[in-house]
Order: C-alpha cells, then structure tokens, then sequence
C-alpha cells in the first residue's frame, strides 16, 4: 500500500498541487491537511489566497479515489483522505484532540481532530489515522497542549484492534 500525507495548505499554491496529486494515481491513500470545502466566498485569510473548494477540485482529479473530508472550522476547513475505490472501507470518523471552543475564528489556534479510517485489503484490516497537530505560533517546541493532544491520539492509537484483536 502506497499513503501521501501532506498539508496542502489551503491549495495556496493550487496548480502545483493538483499537478502532483494527478501525476500520482497510483497512491493508493492521501492524507491531506488544511482543506477547504464549500467555503462561501467570503471567507477572508490574512495568508497567500486560498481555493474555498479544493476537496472538489482534488476529487475530480482523483476519479478512482474516495474523499472523506473531516471539517474542524466552521464545516468549511479541515482534513481529508482520499482512497482508492478498491479499497473497502468498513468504517470511517474523527476524534477531538485539542478544544478551543472560544475560537474567534481567525488564527492557528482551533480545534484539532484526528481522522481515522479502517480499510480491508486481502482479509487484512489497517488503520488509517490523518491528524493536523495543534500550531500554537511559538515554533515547534512541546507545550501542555500539545502533550494533551499526543496524549489523547497514543489512547486512541492503543484502542484500535482489527476482527484478529492485533493492535495497529
């Protein structure tokens, strides 16, 4: 099995991306971060511009892929995963790892959630997790938050068994 992860920050530099992505079909997982989907257009960024529908747009590159978007900011911003139709997909969701529920709706620092999917492929069951970890805007360093949050996905980690009781 073939897995991308990247954070394609909000398609800032769109053409590039979807480049990539198309010339990569054979992958058989994206794990994709700072997604926009069906975002009015009057979302405003103090950034590079933004494409307010790059889910749509990723899809449509990818027609022999599944896109499961996973918002965190207002249903318009988050995560997702696209994976190969041929892959059997026998459940999919999310997890809170970091609450910020006083968000003003601008800024790094918003909830955070991890999205997981469970795949089949040839009687075997994985476990795909896709997480945008928390940015606090003072570089890369551990904080109480960002022990809460690696605290809160080891737990998850340590609950996912497959049908055969192996932990992933």
């Amino acid at each position: 099995m073939k897995l991308i992860s990247l954070n394609i920050w909000g398609g800032h530099v769109r053409q590039a991306l979807l480049e990539f992505i198309g010339s990569h079909q054979d992958i058989d997982i994206f794990c994709l971060q700072e997604v926009y989907h069906n975002a009015p257009a009057k979302i405003s960024t103090d950034e590079e511009p933004v494409f307010l529908n790059i889910f749509v747009e990723l899809q449509a590159v990818l027609p022999n892929h599944f896109g499961y978007f996973r918002p965190v900011v207002n249903n318009i911003y988050g995560i997702g995963t696209f994976i190969k139709k041929d892959i059997h997909v026998v459940g999919e969701g999310e997890i809170s790892i970091h609450e910020h529920p006083n968000y003003p709706g601008k800024g790094p620092t918003h909830s955070r959630n991890l999205q997981w999917l469970k795949c089949q492929v040839n009687d075997h069951i994985y476990a795909i997790l896709n997480v945008h970890g928390l940015w606090n805007g003072q570089g890369k360093t551990d904080s109480p938050e960002r022990i809460a949050q690696s605290q809160k996905i080891k737990t998850f980690m340590d609950s996912i068994r497959t049908p055969q009781n192996t932990l992933w």
